[in-house]
């Protein structure tokens, strides 16, 4: 009976020491230990990518915080290639990693954009965009010396972002995304978040994306209305950027095409995160019957 006792007692404090560990092991990081840093990846980002894009801004794409490996101060960031596309990403990145196991997040800022289009006069693409997003992977460093002939591929990830777009301050997420380089049945939301109003070039605009439980919370605050309106959208979902990488997420300001803005008062705070699942969603399969023609130049040609 004295050794049962002792052998139970001897499991007991194992248990409760490695419970402890397990429990310090999962502990959320302390948003001042965030390190920062910058990156630019995905298809029309490379260094010769000249697109309706000034002689002198071929292949610009970067990052300029005034306090590098943080968000002190102001970022000012610039992209004249890449892309926000319904099944892909080409952009630049000022970002850290956080545990999505661990972490819920409120990341905001306060947003100056000071430009949104091509700047030699074309018409926009409606690929531009810049703003606050997380991602679930970022895709690989564009080539830098870039090697002849090279082109930067898709990289594509699920993703939930507030930013400005074409149409006004949008709702951005994608959702369905299980390969690195795209595939088939991902969803794409860009929806003008409702009610907001068009925001003029060179007005600050503070934007906020948090994660919680359940969700994300894209938010716009209009410093330069009377009464500094807010305006909100939310995404359900807070696990569609756990997919493709389970234990890390990527959160950060991004700009896309030709977009160029400054980062102000940014903040992030971190809370404890105890993520409810999403109901599973099947991918949606391509459509077999959609018709195709073989051409000798040109390979297959869908039509």
């Amino acid at each position: 009976m004295k050794g049962m006792s002792k052998t139970v007692l001897s499991l007991l404090v194992f248990f409760l020491f490695f419970s402890h560990v397990q429990i310090s092991l999962a502990k959320s990081v302390d948003s001042s230990e965030l390190v920062w840093e910058s990156i630019t990846f995905g298809q029309s980002t490379d260094l010769d990518f000249a697109a309706n894009t000034l002689p002198e801004k071929v292949g610009v794409n970067y990052a300029d915080p005034e306090n590098p490996g943080t968000i002190d101060g102001d970022i000012f960031m610039e992209s004249r290639g890449g892309k926000l596309a319904p099944g892909h990403d080409g952009l630049t990145f000022y970002y850290t990693t956080l545990d999505p196991n661990t972490d819920n997040f409120v990341l905001e800022a306060d947003l100056t954009f000071h430009q949104l289009g091509p700047e030699t006069g074309a018409s926009p693409s409606g690929q531009e965009g810049a703003g606050i997003m997380v991602r679930d992977v970022n895709g690989s460093p564009r080539q830098d010396p870039m090697i002849p002939g090279f082109e930067e591929v898709t990289a594509a990830s699920n993703l939930a972002a507030v930013g400005l777009m074409r149409g006004g301050i949008s709702a951005l997420a994608r959702k369905g995304v299980v390969e690195p380089w795209g595939n088939p049945g991902s969803t794409w939301i860009n929806n003008v978040i409702p009610g907001v109003p068009q925001l003029p070039m060179d007005t600050p605009v503070r934007l906020k994306l948090e994660r919680t439980d359940t969700e994300f919370v894209m938010s716009a605050t209009f410093m330069h209305i009377d009464g500094s309106p807010i305006f909100e959208r939310k995404i359900a979902g807070a696990d569609l950027v756990q997919e493709m990488d389970p234990d890390a997420m990527q959160v950060g300001f991004y700009a896309a095409r030709n977009a160029e803005m400054t980062v102000s008062n940014a903040s992030i705070s971190l809370s404890e995160a105890s993520t409810v699942p999403s109901p599973e969603e099947p991918v949606q399969e391509p459509d077999p019957s959609v018709p195709y023609r073989f051409s000798s130049r040109n390979g297959i040609r869908f039509i």
